[in-house]
């Protein structure tokens, strides 16, 4: 099985990543690509799928629990002979002129088998970035560095002059630089999410149309050659399919995009067909065997949902009769109210719990769910891995609590989550389905 895979690993550096403009650039020059995350920042997931019209993945080891569970999300997203993309931070400078690379991004570049491309910063002298990279040259494993990248360089003289240093101190040669224009500070959430094509994207894609305009910034040639370094893909050990071939209905709005792709590749991968149910104008469909309600700030959509009274009424039939899963910031639009910034806004009353939207940027965070009763998807004792999300908010029950134990993946108990209705479960965390695909399979059986 042939996939080409590339691991673009970044600098820490409170700029958009410039992953995100490379890879709408790749897609505009005529690359079939596909693509991942394993960025705790939600994000560069939004902005991925904003730049590209595309899903986007997300690989994280701790929230997936293993190599076998990784590699299978990373084959049922992939395609064979397109160009797989996994956007990663490298790590940053520490103490003692050391640099700290990610233990995540490592370990991802184990499990993948993959070459790496290293992103610097080249905003200091040609002779101090240089030997930064050959400091990460030297640290990560050998062979996986394929090439360099630099970004924030000044001019062209000065690049000139890091190329040269460069190839004195590492066996790899760069591939180009963006200059300093191309940095991007990081948008707040609430911009990403408050509209279906956000204003700054528009002009990020306008930066990622300049870029793959510019023909000799950058050996273009070199990513899909670079991408096929590797050996072949050993094939993983996929879900099982569903003889009944289900189908799934997910509901579709700016403020429920931040949950990735992940859920939706383990449910084709088990022969589910997809039908999206858009909030404004939307109805299910007739016949569906689990609806999704996605993660994101669902709060900054939840008066268009009201607004559509037909879509609300199926939404509260459907936990009667159907298997459904409102995960994440999607938890929030079936309780009685949200207590937001501007005041208290009443959700669909479906279940007994507040939410409380968190305001303020964060990283996503690992989290052990462990049941402690049967209910539709887990059942007592039955353990699944989730995400705490600063964008799903946290939920308050007056009169009981959820069914889940929410625990640190080092020991300690966090609280309580969980809430069931019919065959429906409403999570603040965002449960990662691919930790409990037998789970699954129940369910909807």
């Amino acid at each position: 099985m042939d996939i080409p895979r590339l691991v673009i690993a970044e600098e820490r550096t409170g700029y958009v990543p410039v992953g995100v403009i490379l890879a709408a650039a790749l897609k505009q020059r005529g690359y079939r690509i596909r693509l991942f995350s394993s960025h705790r920042d939600e994000r560069v997931i939004r902005l991925l799928e904003l730049l590209t019209s595309q899903r986007c993945y997300h690989l994280d080891l701790d929230c997936l629990g293993n190599v076998a569970r990784l590699r299978a999300l990373f084959q049922a997203a992939s395609g064979q002979s397109d160009l797989s993309l996994v956007l990663s931070p490298l790590g940053e400078m520490g103490r003692g002129d050391r640099f700290v690379l990610d233990d995540h991004t490592l370990r991802l570049v184990d499990a993948l088998e993959s070459p790496i491309l290293p992103v610097m910063g080249g905003d200091t002298s040609a002779f101090v970035t240089a030997g930064r990279s050959a400091k990460v040259f030297e640290a990560l494993p050998k062979g996986r560095v394929v090439s360099f990248m630099f970004v924030g360089v000044p001019n062209p003289r000065e690049y000139q002059l890091l190329d040269r240093e460069l190839g004195r101190r590492c066996p790899v040669m760069s591939l180009g630089y963006l200059p300093r224009d191309f940095l991007r500070e990081m948008p707040p959430m609430d911009q990403l999410c408050s509209s279906p094509v956000p204003s700054l994207a528009v002009g990020l894609k306008t930066l990622s149309a300049r870029l793959q305009s510019m023909e000799h910034q950058l050996l273009w040639p070199a990513f899909g050659a670079l991408a096929t370094q590797e050996p072949k893909w050993r094939e993983a050990e996929m879900p099982q399919e569903l003889s009944s071939r289900p189908m799934v209905a997910v509901l579709k709005h700016h403020s429920l995009s931040l949950s990735s792709g992940n859920a939706e590749a383990l449910l084709s991968a088990m022969g589910c067909s997809l039908v999206p149910v858009p909030v404004e104008g939307g109805a299910l469909p007739d016949r569906f065997d689990l609806l999704l309600v996605p993660h994101g700030p669902a709060h900054l959509g939840l008066l268009e949902l009201l607004d559509n009274r037909g879509l609300c009424e199926s939404l509260a039939r459907a936990f009667l009769s159907r298997p459904v899963l409102a995960d994440g910031g999607g938890a929030m639009l079936m309780g009685r109210s949200i207590l937001s910034r501007g005041g208290v806004m009443k959700a669909l009353s479906l279940l007994p719990y507040d939410s409380v939207p968190f305001d303020g940027e964060g990283a996503m965070e690992s989290r052990v769910v462990r049941a402690l009763e049967d209910g539709p998807l887990l059942n007592k004792g039955d353990v699944a891995l989730g995400i705490r999300s600063p964008w799903s908010g946290f939920t308050r029950a007056r009169d009981r609590e959820g069914a889940w134990q929410v625990e640190y993946p080092k020991g300690g108990v966090e609280g309580m989550d969980g809430w069931s209705l019919g065959k429906g479960i409403c999570s603040s965390l965002r449960l990662e389905l691919w930790s409990c695909v037998g789970r699954v399979r129940r369910w909807l059986s």
